[in-house]
Order: structure tokens, then C-alpha cells, then sequence
């Protein structure tokens, strides 16, 4: 019985660190292929090459990090709360 649970909460914090770590990663993405976008344009000063993705891309980024940023202080407000 004492295994079983034990089994059953260490898959529950393998699952919970997997989570994070794809949400640190995906993060660590879009700021690398913005940050890659732009210094693109800042080397070669040719914004004409972007201009068909960059601002939809930069509002799909934008929107993706304020929803991190909004669960993180959604949960920090919840813990304190408590």
C-alpha cells in the first residue's frame, strides 16, 4: 500500500517538474527566436524581410509571455492568500 502511494506521488512530481520544465523551455524559445528576429533586423537594417511575419509573430510572443507572467502572479497572490 505505502509503495503504491509512493509511486503514485513520485509520478505526480515527475508530471509537475516535466510541466514546468516546458513552460521554462517554451519561454526560453520565444524569447530567442524574438531576440533572434530583431537582432536580424538590427545587422542588416532590412525590415522588409520581416515586415510579412514580425508583427503577428511579436503579438503571439507577447501574449504567450503575459500569460506566464499572469499565472505566476496569479499563484504567488493565491499562496499569499492563504
Amino acid at each position: 500500500m505505502f509503495s503504491a502511494l509512493w509511486d503514485l506521488f513520485t509520478c505526480a512530481a515527475r508530471a509537475l517538474f516535466d510541466l514546468g520544465g516546458a513552460v521554462v523551455r517554451l519561454a526560453f524559445h520565444l524569447l530567442s527566436a524574438l531576440a533572434g528576429a530583431l537582432l536580424w533586423t538590427l545587422l542588416f537594417g532590412d525590415w522588409s524581410a520581416l515586415t510579412s511575419w514580425t508583427p503577428a509573430y511579436l503579438v503571439v510572443c507577447l501574449v504567450v509571455l503575459a500569460a506566464l507572467a499572469g499565472l505566476l502572479l496569479y499563484g504567488r497572490w493565491k499562496r499569499g492568500k492563504q
